[in-house]
């Protein structure tokens, strides 16, 4: 028992080590490149088979379904735009302004990036 005690100890000491030391980098799950890649269009002319058809189809679907989530999440705490603007002309705008930014940007958390597009666009009161 003794033991065991001693080992829960040492495994309690790294954890609290761990959570001490510098903290990493966030890394998000969908960055800004990822989201506007998710939404571009393959090249005009471009022969593609099923399987990248529907990679393109699945990702554009995700793209949307992400910034449906993040819009919903933020609306009337981060922006309020009092139902007078349409889903896709939101994402419109979102896709817009982030294909205007550098790559650096584009390396940061996609939510992050679509909520200061709506923030600046329909502050809340």
């Amino acid at each position: 028992m003794r033991n065991m005690n001693i080992a829960m100890l040492v495994l309690l000491a790294l954890v609290t080590h761990e959570c001490r030391a510098d903290a990493p980098r966030i890394v998000p799950r969908m960055t800004g490149e990822k989201l506007v890649r998710y939404f571009s269009n393959p090249p005009s002319g471009q022969t593609l088979n099923l399987d990248q058809l529907l990679t393109i189809k699945l990702h554009g679907e995700l793209a949307l379904s992400y910034l449906d989530g993040v819009a919903d999440a933020g609306q009337g705490t981060v922006w309020c735009d009092r139902s007078k603007v349409k889903t896709h002309e939101i994402n419109s705008m979102i896709l817009a302004e982030l294909e205007a930014l550098s790559p650096d940007r584009l390396r940061e958390s996609a939510a992050i990036l679509a909520n200061a597009v709506l923030q600046k666009h329909f502050p809340c009161p």
